[in-house]
């Protein structure tokens, strides 16, 4: 006995390591990704909010773990532990029902399941607490010998269960009614009597709001994003438990003894096929696309930039990797010296469309913001937060601060500053303190004052004439600005309008921040100035580029005579803005 218990210890002891392993290979940047739309509040008026209605505790608890999703290692830690938990408090139920049986398959398979579902950045983790919760409120219901007790425990489980964590309380009752069944120790009716009395304040609730609500208050739908159609894998852990529970019952009378050699090769088989799921689930549910998003977003909000530029280039048109790498060449000062090594894919991947989602409106304020363009950044981060099921991003409401802060709106600052002040970003939110109702210091910080000078007599810029107009104000404002400067001309070039970019040098050669001149507006201008080489000098270009535009005339004339040569051209020049204008589609 003693031998197998440690044989059971170890088992979960790997299973834990095998899960934790898989998580942070497979999901390296899931949790922080979520972690970012749901906001744990320390306070009184928090706590009681999430106890007044049905499944708050369980939100309360969820948001708790959350908050320490941000932290590497954490998030994959603590679902691991919930898994475990689960997969534990399973064979307990089995222990209890069918004791001479061993069915890690059994164990294992719901827990997969929550795992797979847990995937869906749209899932919430008080799905996988109320399953947990559930399970070992079965074990709670099991332990009971005499049917009355089981009958008074299963309704006020129910009941319980239904105020801590929701529709949970369903799957529970459910199991209960099966094994009074099981047990045979009350007549089918009087059993089938628990589900009609358990689920009263359930019903309840159904009848007193609208009639959409029933896959809210009884199904799993509960515990994802309400606004979207409930993906099937958040069914498959409920029926998968129904089942398992059916087998421990049946099993249980079973008592005929299986020989050690049955024992074994059963229980290798059932590990085989759980591995087996698991691969299949990864293919299945773990989207290599939405892992890209993670990670660019990721990358983003750290300001880990050269991780973004070592991503490889995607072979189709990837639009929003392209906008998040010139985001980091921006950045790093080299958008308009290094842009066109990197796939490019027009004006729209500069500053993509927005769509609906807050990880783009994220994207946006974060491009905006670095632009100086204060107006869009804030409306984005608005939006941003708008867009997220729970109105709750830490990172936006930081950005919200800021704008505030650059135009002086120190009351609407000092709103999202409190706000913060009870979360864990208390300390991000209070450094922002120092310059509420303090225009010279906010003037005297290098962001935020710099930030100030691009929108000072600008403060309505709106895209009213044009987001290109609004950047160019921008620029004339504060001509240091590198990245907005960066901006604009590869707009232009990208549009491949070399009249507007002739107008564009003209005002702004002499600028602090194009200096040195960038490559590709180097290679543009000798390009546009072809006729007046005495002007080279004066805007900026280097006798390197004037030698290599040269062969690049050169070599392009002989690749017309020669096709063989086109291959040596876009090699040695595939990278320059000459190639782009005369060969790129």
């Amino acid at each position: 006995m003693k031998t197998h218990r440690v044989i059971t210890i170890i088992g979960w002891l790997v299973s834990g390591i095998l899960l934790f392993l898989w998580q942070e290979k497979y999901l390296p940047f899931h949790y922080e990704y979520i972690e970012q739309f749901r906001l744990f509040h320390y306070s009184a008026d928090y706590f009681i909010e999430h106890c007044s209605y049905p499944s708050g505790i369980i939100e309360y608890l969820g948001s708790f773990l959350i908050q320490f999703f941000n932290q590497p290692h954490v998030g994959a830690g603590i679902v691991t532990f919930l898994l475990l938990s689960v997969g534990i408090g399973i064979q307990q139920i089995f222990k209890r029902i069918a004791s001479h049986v061993d069915m890690p398959l059994a164990y294992l398979l719901p827990t997969l399941f929550l795992l797979f579902a847990g995937m869906d950045i749209n899932y919430h983790l008080e799905g996988t607490l109320a399953f947990a919760l559930s399970v070992w409120f079965l074990n709670i219901q099991v332990s009971f010998v005499r049917p009355v007790h089981r009958m008074i425990s299963g309704v006020l489980l129910s009941w319980a269960l239904y105020y801590l964590a929701g529709p949970a309380f369903a799957l529970f009752a459910l199991c209960s009614v099966i094994y009074e069944w099981h047990k045979r120790e009350l007549s089918m009716l009087y059993s089938a009597l628990l589900l009609p009395i358990a689920v009263l304040p359930a019903c309840y609730a159904y009848f007193i709001q609208h009639s959409d609500t029933f896959r809210i208050i009884f199904m799993p739908d509960a515990y994802t994003n309400h606004r979207l159609e409930s993906p099937s894998i958040l069914y498959y852990p409920w029926v998968a438990l129904l089942l398992l529970f059916v087998l421990a019952c049946l099993m249980g009378r079973w008592k005929k003894p299986v020989s050690s050699l049955v024992k074994v090769v059963s229980v290798s088989i059932q590990l085989i096929a759980a591995i087996v799921i698991l691969y299949q689930g990864h293919e299945k549910y773990n989207s290599p696309a939405l892992d890209q998003v993670k990670e660019l977003d990721f990358y983003s909000r750290n300001q880990q930039w050269e991780q973004i530029l070592n991503l490889p280039s995607s072979s189709g048109n990837n639009v929003l990797l392209t906008c998040f790498k010139n985001l980091a060449m921006a950045q790093k000062g080299i958008l308009a010296d290094k842009g066109l090594h990197h796939k490019q894919l027009g004006n729209n991947a500069l500053w993509i469309d927005w769509d609906q989602s807050s990880t783009v409106g994220t994207l946006l304020s974060d491009l905006y913001y670095a632009m100086g363009h204060i107006a869009l950044s804030q409306r984005y981060a608005f939006e941003g937060v708008i867009a997220s099921e729970w109105k709750a991003n830490a990172y936006l409401y930081l950005r919200l601060i800021q704008t505030n802060l650059i135009y002086g709106h120190y009351d609407v600052a000092e709103k999202y500053i409190r706000f913060l002040e009870d979360t864990r970003y208390k300390e991000q939110a209070q450094a922002y303190r120092k310059f509420l109702y303090n225009d010279a210091l906010v003037e005297q910080d290098k962001e935020l004052g710099g930030k100030r000078k691009g929108v000072s007599g600008n403060k309505s810029l709106s895209e009213l004439k044009g987001l290109t107009n609004d950047l160019l104000q921008i620029a004339f404002a504060h001509p240091e600005n590198r990245i907005v400067l960066e901006y604009v001309g590869m707009y232009i070039l990208f549009e491949r309008n070399i009249p507007l970019f002739k107008m564009f040098i003209e005002n702004f050669y002499q600028a602090p921040g194009l200096q040195p001149m960038p490559t590709h507006f180097q290679e543009a201008i000798v390009f546009s100035y072809e006729n007046q080489p005495e002007r080279w000098t004066e805007l900026g270009i280097t006798e390197t580029t004037q030698k290599r535009f040269e062969e690049f005339k050169r070599l392009s004339i002989d690749a017309q005579l020669s096709p063989s040569l086109v291959n040596k051209l876009r090699s040695g020049f595939g990278y320059t803005y000459w190639y782009y204008y005369t060969h790129q589609k």
